[in-house]
């Protein structure tokens, strides 16, 4: 319980760091006219989004979320995803971190290209536990369990053992970064990029993701076929290998 804490403190205040107009704040992505599946730059490879209205207080900026029918929830600038990205050779380490003040996190999904599996990732940290399963995920899924999603999404999802404010995840791929999406939900809430309904939307805002992949072989497919999921440990790195 005390790891956690520290963790959630050192988390928010990695926010708090980042956040626009105080001393070391990162390029605005609401400037950086982000276009869906376009190369990120290294300039945004320490980056976030979170909650906003413009400043007409009509339109969403960087993140779309909902309260629920107490009007708590994700409609805050709490609501938070940062992302920080490290090259070393030729492989790419991607750290994830949500965070938010109400309502905890249930799942998230990080997109990816169709093709990275669970055997071309190389797991480092999941905090707290979650199961991870990367598959092809529908706002039609059983038990409406993505209300709200926009449209279908391929990626990896972290379905947390349990709820929880402050989430981490970090991994390592081959794949560069490029601008992406997101969708997570929590108790009676859910949140997206403002850029995931309309991929050609000049206004809307992606996270960096990972690219694409090779069409993987017959073998892998199968994987995908099974759904196949990893349950991930606090604090130890796994290498994930196909059965």
């Amino acid at each position: 319980m005390k790891k956690f804490l520290l963790l959630s403190v050192v988390l928010l205040f990695g926010i708090v760091v980042m956040t626009p107009g105080r001393a070391g704040a990162m390029p605005s992505l609401h400037e950086a006219n982000t276009k869906y599946g376009d190369p990120v730059s290294d300039d945004f490879w320490n980056n976030f989004i979170q909650f906003s209205y413009d400043e007409n207080n009509v339109e969403f900026i960087g993140i779309y979320a909902t309260n629920d029918e107490n009007n708590l929830g994700w409609m805050s600038s709490s609501t938070t995803l940062t992302w920080q990205i490290e090259k070393s050779d030729d492989l790419y380490s991607y750290a994830y971190t949500w965070n938010t003040d109400v309502k905890e996190l249930s799942h998230i999904i990080i997109e990816l290209t169709e093709g990275i599996t669970i055997a071309n990732v190389q797991i480092h940290d999941v905090i707290p536990n979650a199961i991870l399963k990367f598959w092809s995920f529908s706002p039609n899924d059983p038990g409406n369990s993505n209300p709200g999603m926009p449209q279908p999404l391929y990626g990896v999802k972290a379905d947390l053992v349990r709820e929880s404010n402050a989430f981490l995840f970090s991994f390592t791929v081959a794949q560069p970064p490029v601008w992406g999406n997101f969708y997570a939900k929590g108790g009676g809430v859910y949140a997206y990029n403002t850029g995931f309904p309309d991929f050609d939307d000049l206004e809307g805002v992606f996270i960096a993701r990972p690219n694409g992949f090779p069409v993987p072989e017959p073998a892998t497919m199968l994987l995908l076929g099974a759904g196949l999921i990893g349950l991930a440990t606090v604090g130890r790195k796994k290498f994930f290998k196909k059965a």
